[in-house]
Order: C-alpha cells, then sequence, then structure tokens
C-alpha cells in the first residue's frame, strides 16, 4: 500500500505529513472522527505567515560593544512557538554574534496567535530574521 499524506493550507502556507487518518478512511469508505493524535505536535510554517500572527514584538537593544565596532546586520533565527503562542526555543542560523545574544533577548518576548490544525493548538517551528542598523 502506498504511503498518504495529509495535505493543509494553513494560511497560504501547505502543510504536508504523513495521515493515518486518510488511509482508515479510504479502506472503509467511512469518515473517521479526528482525533488529537491526528493533529501533528509540531509543524514548520514559514516566516511570513507567521509575521501575520505576530501580536507582540519587541525590538532589540542594539549592544553597546556592536554600537562602537560599527557592527550591522541581519541575525538569523529558527524559533519555535508554544501552543500558546510563546516563544520556546531559539537557535542562531546565522549572524554576528555580538548582534545574536540581543536578538535571542527580544525574541524570548514576542507572542503570536496561537496556531491551530483541526481547532487544536500545534507548535510552531519558523525562521525570523532580525535587522540592525545604527540609530542616527
Amino acid at each position: 500500500m502506498k504511503a498518504r499524506h495529509i495535505i493543509l493550507v494553513l494560511e497560504g502556507c501547505l502543510l504536508v505529513f504523513p495521515g493515518t487518518a486518510l488511509a482508515s478512511q479510504a479502506t472503509s469508505g467511512q469518515p473517521q472522527q479526528k482525533t488529537s493524535a491526528d493533529v501533528p505536535r509540531r509543524v514548520r510554517v514559514g516566516g511570513q505567515v507567521m509575521g501575520s500572527k505576530l501580536i507582540r514584538r519587541i525590538d532589540p537593544e542594539y549592544p553597546e560593544m556592536a554600537k562602537k565596532n560599527h557592527i550591522r546586520g541581519t541575525v538569523h533565527l529558527q524559533i519555535v512557538i508554544d501552543r500558546d503562542g510563546k516563544v520556546i526555543e531559539t537557535k542562531v542560523l546565522g549572524g554576528d554574534p555580538l548582534l545574536a545574544q540581543a536578538a535571542i533577548e527580544a525574541l524570548r518576548q514576542w507572542v503570536y496567535r496561537p496556531t491551530t490544525i483541526n481547532r487544536e493548538p500545534v507548535q510552531v517551528q519558523t525562521d525570523v530574521d532580525i535587522d540592525f542598523k545604527p540609530h542616527r
């Protein structure tokens, strides 16, 4: 039997994950009741989609050492947002180390509208870019 997948469109983002519920429905011919086991624990969603769900953004403080050394640029991070919309994990993917810690401290205060699938809240993994430009 071929593997089946559930495909969902969540606010313009295509999500694909293994779907046991679809396989059961196809063999029995009857719709199966959705259970929390059918809902993934964590989904990956694009940064632009999650940006539209951001309800509290705290801008990072520009580190004095970075200002003094005229360091600017973008810090690329991967984050995990819990079912309540709070950032619970951060991982730096790129950017100057002097700027990264300030970006992490700011991100940990961000809050998003919770993401749901089949009315069940799920964790979300997404990418975020934080730009550091000196203020004049």
